[in-house]
């Protein structure tokens, strides 16, 4: 059925260039209706530093824009050195799939998932990092690992290159931690009970990507991993609508900007070979 489609077919089908390929994709689990106010200025921050200004002010086929597909409209693309990079900031599994899916049947050779979790560990604080060594998933990892339980790992060197680069970035008072995570793809049906229970479990976070990420990396045997950072503090009973939240909204938008310093540094750094434009 669906899964027998090819890069061919879906490029005919929504009007990809028949040369299109796609490098790497940088995935933020995030609600997209956000992703220009609160996502896309760290992009275009971490990509100014690293020397790519003119990839954000250019108009060349190379510089940031939006793709005008309109099925993969959440999605931005940029080309460097002749390496093409999807930004895809779009919440949850179902629609992470299709962009996820669809780079790999077009090539890309790395997928970085970045985005928060709800803190499961006593010992983590808001804006402390979460590089996952595995992710327990639900259905939609099932669909391309087809085995249980859903335990779905990431690649251990990539993980460990990023968990080294935050390492080295991290601020005094910071933490990054290394450990499962669990997979949750409906954040308002969690109860009280099922934190206490991921928690005692040893997961340190409630992520809604992670184990799909893995899951389709493994599937086409691309390389995937993710750089978390901790929002909320579940086990401490402090949601996004407890008054002590706010009090963490500085620590939180730099930890952002760090995770997105150190995803399109590794990115690009280690990109694939170049791709045509």
């Amino acid at each position: 059925m669906y899964e027998t489609l090819t890069a061919d077919t879906l490029r005919r089908h929504f009007g990809f260039p028949d040369d299109y390929q796609v490098d790497t994709v940088l995935a933020s689990g995030t609600w997209d209706l956000i992703a220009d106010t609160h996502h896309m200025p760290h992009l275009v921050r971490a990509l100014t530093d690293l020397g790519l200004g003119d990839i954000v002010t250019g108009s060349g086929p190379e510089a940031l824009r939006r793709l005008t597909i309109p099925q993969f409209g959440h999605a931005w693309e940029f080309i460097v050195d002749g390496r093409r990079t999807w930004f895809a900031p779009v919440m949850g599994t179902a629609v992470m799939a299709q962009y996820l899916h669809t780079a790999c049947l077009m090539g890309a050779r790395k997928l970085l998932l970045v985005g928060t979790v709800g803190g499961l560990s006593p010992d983590l604080n808001p804006a402390d990092f979460i590089v996952p060594t595995v992710s327990r998933g639900t259905h939609s990892a099932w669909m391309y690992s087809r085995i249980e339980p859903i335990d779905i790992h990431p690649d251990p060197a990539f993980s460990e290159v990023l968990a080294g680069r935050l390492d080295a970035a991290l601020p005094p008072r910071r933490t990054v931690a290394r450990g499962p995570t669990t997979t949750c793809e409906s954040i308002a049906a969690e109860t009280w009970d099922d934190v206490q229970t991921w928690s005692v479990q040893g997961y340190l976070g409630v992520e809604m990507e992670a184990a799909l990420t893995f899951a389709i990396g493994a599937y086409f045997k691309v390389p995937a991993a993710a750089v978390l950072y901790v929002a909320d503090n579940l086990i401490a009973e402090v949601g996004f609508f407890d008054a002590g939240f706010a009090d963490s909204a500085q620590a939180r938008r730099r930890a952002r900007q760090l995770q997105y310093d150190v995803a399109l540094g590794e990115l690009l750094r280690s990109g694939a070979e170049p791709t045509g434009c």
